[in-house]
């Protein structure tokens, strides 16, 4: 295994008993696609099914759960089931902290929050790294970065492209077009 990796596999243990898919986001998902650390993050992101918040809970009740909106958090009431726009929950347990992304999928499988005409198969969505970690495909975490376009997803961009096939390429392309017309990624895919 990847020695980049340990500290996220250590991390996610109090997830490997949980029975739904879930899966590692942001700039972590980059580096686990490239099989190499490329730069430092701030924070670990997961991803989960909208549909499988319930369970989560119920495996991680020692946690507290904040759901967080527009940067602020609030409690999240016992039997609140979240729903669009809220996607984004923060669980804390003395020094622990997990930031879970919670994605929405239908029969067609995985859909993007901001726009639910985008889609691609689960099967495309979520990969498996070499060190054995389920992530969210790059095309999907270059999209959601494309709405903020900070200098570090503009990194993120730039260590990807010579990575992604041309299915991969296509797909974010097609998918900036429609959210993001304008947007400086597209003439370089």
């Amino acid at each position: 295994m990847n020695d980049d990796f340990l500290e996220i596999k250590t991390s996610l243990k109090i997830l490997n008993d949980i029975p739904i898919p879930w899966f590692v986001c942001g700039g972590q998902a980059v580096d686990l696609f490239l099989d190499k650390k490329t730069r430092d993050h701030a924070d670990l992101e997961i991803g989960i099914f909208r549909k499988d918040q319930m369970t989560i809970r119920a495996h991680l009740k020692a946690f507290t759960f904040w759901k967080v909106n527009s940067g602020e958090r609030s409690l999240l009431d016992t039997n609140e089931f979240l729903e669009l726009p809220t996607h984004e929950l923060l669980l804390e347990k003395d020094s622990e902290k997990l930031e879970v992304l919670l994605n929405e999928e239908s029969g067609e499988g995985w859909v993007y929050r901001r726009n639910l005409a985008i889609k691609l198969p689960i099967a495309k969505s979520i990969l498996k790294s070499r060190s054995g970690l389920s992530f969210l495909a790059p095309e999907i975490v270059l999209l959601y970065k494309s709405t903020h376009c900070r200098p570090k997803d503009d990194a993120d961009f730039k260590s990807l492209l010579p990575h992604l096939n041309k299915e991969q390429k296509e797909w974010l392309k097609e998918s900036l077009a429609i959210t993001s017309p304008k947007h400086h990624w597209i003439e370089k895919l």
